[in-house]
């Protein structure tokens, strides 16, 4: 079965420059694993996001967060 490329039906031209925000580090290294970035066209840019809620959440502020869903 032939390999299709997904992105060929986006129309740049009419849509102008996109941009897609991976917002997670994990979809930075899926794209990059999977070869993402070669197939897309020229005018999609991809770029790094603030990282994942989970991620970038220092625990103090997890432990806070726990702490505060408990009271009653």
């Amino acid at each position: 079965m032939p390999c299709v490329n997904p992105f060929a039906g986006i129309n740049t031209a009419q849509l102008g420059a996109v941009r897609l925000m991976e917002v997670c580090g994990t979809h930075t290294m899926a794209i990059a694993r999977a070869g993402i970035k070669r197939i897309l066209p020229k005018d999609v840019t991809l770029i790094s996001g603030p990282g994942c809620p989970v991620c970038v959440t220092p625990p103090e502020v997890i432990d806070t967060i726990l702490a505060l869903s408990s009271k009653k």
